[in-house]
């Protein structure tokens, strides 16, 4: 299957299924989690797995039962994760480097990609210590100047620079090994 025949498959015969997943997951997860984080997580590893086993679709009517199986897969992988590691970052800080690239006026392709994205950058922070993951939050915070956030976090400016640099050097380390 070619990408634009791809792209298009999974236009019309999966995306059309988000909304109605997501709610579906949201009454599943709620109780457990009540994470807004979460739920983008788990929606994001199961469109890319659906991506990535586009050619494993025997018959196109049975796509609404597949994507759903998908989903709950990744459900319950999601908990199991939880359940082995415990993370730094709150589920409610919900924070994402690819979110700073979001366009108002996407096409469905960039929409695809900016998934990808935001899917590898949860990776990434994941893998990241917590101090990495600190650093890369507060320096991503749009409303604070470098020199508040160093005074809150009780460090010079230039510490808390170097910190920051050592931290996003981390992550594109990460990230470019990621698939390797």
């Amino acid at each position: 299957m070619e990408i634009n025949d791809k792209l298009l498959f999974f236009t019309q015969n999966i995306l059309i299924y988000e909304k109605e997943l997501k709610n579906y997951l949201w009454k599943h997860i709620k109780d457990n989690l009540n994470s807004r984080c979460a739920l983008d997580d788990i929606m994001q590893n199961t469109m890319m797995k659906a991506w990535a086993r586009l050619g494993q679709i025997r018959e196109p009517e049975n796509v609404r039962a597949w994507i759903y199986q998908i989903a709950r897969n990744e459900a319950l992988q999601y908990y199991r994760s939880l359940r082995r590691t415990e993370s730094p970052m709150k589920e409610d800080d919900c924070f994402n480097i690819a979110n700073l690239l979001v366009d108002t006026e996407e096409s469905v392709p960039d929409i695809v990609i900016r998934n990808f994205e935001k899917a590898d950058a949860a990776k990434v922070l994941k893998q990241l210590d917590p101090e990495s993951q600190t650093m890369l939050h507060t320096y991503f915070e749009k409303e604070t100047k470098v020199k508040k956030i160093a005074e809150m976090l009780g460090m010079k400016r230039s510490t808390y620079s170097a910190k920051v640099a050592r931290a996003i050097q981390k992550y594109k380390e990460i990230y470019l090994n990621l698939y390797d």
